[in-house]
């Protein structure tokens, strides 16, 4: 698309949006390898690396989204490599696509000057240029969006059969990429029905088009419902006046009263009469994705998401901009429009926050590991450690990958005493997987920890023969985790376990926080549990806290681990669980000190 001034029969190119966009490509495009590539990211990554085109589709039931990106970013890193770099290239490019439609859909509306602004307001949004670098679907999102809002609207104008074809065709580009698609087409049916309301039944035929190309994709839609309809995949945000308000919030980067300030200080609620089809097609476009995605809320785990809403950012830009083109005075304009877009950029640190530093602890880990030190292994297909194992080669030779299936404790033990004769020996698992805590105790045991490092709760540690410390569990500046492995223990159905753990306060600690000793099955889900306070301690004093737990009569026979938490009663929020000196280690939340095995 291209933005032209036409005097006679010649064309000039205005060099305006062109600028604009080469300005937002440059701030977006310098930040692409500032971060490493995430746990999301990854999740595309593993999708578009498959042996054949039916294994990518059956790996799209990790995922919870329509395949049409995945398609994209394979076709992509097949010509240009899987570098960090170069998948979220692809990003970058569909966000400067969308903002090319936003500037179309606003000089269609408005006028050049306005389009202009809409661009600048949009391309400094923090929402807008997370995503431009993200190797997820979120910018396509956007384009397509945009693109299809300046289809309907060319439509409207003159609906001929190819604009219908067009428009009909970008519907279904939007529903392959996100099922939220389909509130952009119940926005523009609306749109229709009020504006060209004899323009409905064509209109219609170009929507039949549409969802008839979709069809072929409900087989793959049902099974990712199938697979994801406990919201297993991703805490759930309820439908609340605090979801609403942080929604405002990183939509508009807490900025949104600079961005209200325009329709103060000019004439745009004046002339809203002059303008009614447009700005009712804007703010259609920008309230009812979010009202309609709310209200299902309510009923259907996971629907909402604020990062699913970014294809109304263009109609939010553009509103901004109608207000800023009609301030009364124009040097006042463009110093709002400067402070808009620095506010935003500004604020960019406060809402999207770094992303956990893998690639440089992968790197750390791979210079300090010897070819011939065994390694035990976990790594998942679909987590961020196989991209980075595919990158840097985390399974060498030596390594013993334990990801084919589950190990009870006795095996993981086995594993470990096979290689006594190692004077290293590197564990690098999840903190979440019982394994990884079978091994730590049984290699702390008869060894040290002779380095330690990790992200989120992916952990590189070494233990040696000679040399370093022991394995220190602290939570976090307040407790100290005193004891190590507790001796396992084999109970019946219905029987009590009694484990006793030893603290020390490392600060003064107030009559706030509960010690409990949590039974949890190999899933992870809570079977059993014996929660009563710490008291008030000095830092330097000691507890011993003994908890009891009744074991119910139905539970299922089988290997249980006993999880260690100390929690703020009022709030339940519970202290990190951190191994290691002052820069330790994050271990999670949850200290696993014992196992139990159950009998019939």
């Amino acid at each position: 698309m291209r933005a032209c001034v036409i005097t006679g029969r010649r064309k000039h190119v205005d060099p305006l949006p062109l600028l604009a966009l080469l300005a937002v490509f440059l701030l977006v495009s310098s930040g692409l390898m500032r971060e490493s590539l995430w746990y999301d990211e990854a999740r595309s990554m593993w999708v578009v690396r498959p042996p054949g085109p039916i294994d990518m589709l059956s790996r799209l039931d990790c995922d919870v989204h329509p395949p049409l990106y995945f398609f994209l970013l394979d076709a992509w890193v097949a010509l240009v490599g899987e570098s960090a770099y170069a998948a979220r290239m692809l990003s970058t490019a569909f966000a400067m696509l969308g903002l090319a439609a936003t500037y179309a859909v606003g000089k269609r509306l408005f006028d050049r000057w306005t389009a202009w602004m809409a661009v600048a307001v949009l391309g400094t949004a923090g929402v807008f240029i997370y995503y431009a670098r993200e190797a997820r679907m979120y910018s396509l999102m956007l384009c397509l969006g945009a693109l299809s809002m300046w289809a309907c609207v060319r439509w409207l104008r003159r609906p001929t059969l190819a604009r219908s074809v067009s428009y009909g065709l970008l519907m279904a580009a939007f529903l392959y990429t996100h099922y939220y698609a389909v509130f952009f087409i119940l926005t523009q049916a609306l749109y229709v029905l009020l504006v060209r309301p004899r323009y409905l039944a064509r209109w219609l035929a170009v929507a039949v088009l549409a969802l008839a190309l979709f069809a072929l994709w409900m087989p793959g839609l049902l099974q990712q419902a199938h697979a994801h309809f406990d919201g297993a995949l991703d805490p759930s945000q309820p439908t609340d006046w605090w979801t609403v308000c942080w929604m405002v919030a990183v939509l508009t980067g807490g900025a949104w009263w600079l961005q209200l300030a325009p329709f103060v200080l000019g004439r745009a609620l004046v002339e809203l009469r002059r303008y009614r089809g447009a700005i009712l097609l804007l703010l259609l476009w920008l309230l009812v994705t979010p009202l309609a995605a709310l209200t299902l809320n309510l009923w259907v785990p996971l629907f909402y998401h604020a990062r699913y809403l970014i294809a109304i950012l263009p109609a939010g830009a553009l509103l901004v901009a109608y207000g800023l083109r009609r301030v009364f005075w124009r040097p006042l304009a463009c110093l709002l429009l400067l402070a808009l877009a620095c506010a935003q950029l500004v604020a960019f640190d406060r809402f999207w926050p770094d992303k956990p530093p893998w690639e440089p602890a992968v790197r750390r880990m791979v210079a300090a590991r010897r070819p011939e030190e065994p390694s035990l292994i976990y790594i998942a297909d679909c987590c961020v450690e196989a991209y980075y194992d595919r990158q840097y080669g985390i399974r060498n030779e030596s390594a013993l990958d334990l990801s084919s299936r589950r190990h009870s404790p006795a095996e993981v033990r086995e594993i470990v005493s096979s290689l006594d004769a190692a004077p290293a020996v590197w564990l690098i698992m999840p903190a979440n997987l019982p394994e990884t805590w079978d091994a730590i105790w049984a290699l702390a045991a008869e060894r040290r920890v002779g380095y330690r490092d990790g992200v989120e709760l992916m952990f590189f540690y070494r233990f040696d023969r000679e040399g370093g410390d022991d394995p220190r569990f602290r939570f976090g500046d307040l407790l100290r985790y005193d004891g190590g492995l507790v001796d396992p223990t084999s109970v019946r159905q219905g029987e009590q376990v009694c484990a006793e753990v030893d603290l020390t306060a490392l600060a003064s600690v107030d009559g706030s926080y509960s010690a409990g000793v949590h039974l949890v099955n190999p899933v992870g889900a809570l079977v059993a549990q014996a929660d009563e306070g710490i008291g008030v301690l000095d830092p330097g004093e000691q507890v011993s806290a003994l908890r009891c737990l009744h074991l119910p009569a139905d539970i299922e026979p089988g290997d249980y681990s006993l999880h260690l938490v100390i929690y703020n009663w009022a709030t339940i929020e519970r202290l990190p669980v951190v191994e290691g000196g002052a820069d330790g280690v994050f271990w999670g939340d949850a200290l696993v000190f014992s196992k139990v095995t159950v009998a019939k």
